[in-house]
């Protein structure tokens, strides 16, 4: 069979190659780490990822 995925749902951010993640930005931060290109996501455990 074959399968179609959609965006991230409502609240969450990235693709469905990386995965959804989801919203917290890193503005409280003061700066993004990422390329311009990317979506700068905290973790739970306030590590960085770019998405």
């Amino acid at each position: 069979g074959s399968f179609k995925c959609g965006q991230c749902k409502a609240g969450f951010v990235g693709n469905q190659t990386a995965g959804c993640f989801a919203r917290r930005t890193c503005e409280t931060l003061g700066f993004n780490p990422c390329d311009v290109n990317a979506h700068c996501v905290m973790g739970r455990n306030s590590d960085i990822s770019c998405v």
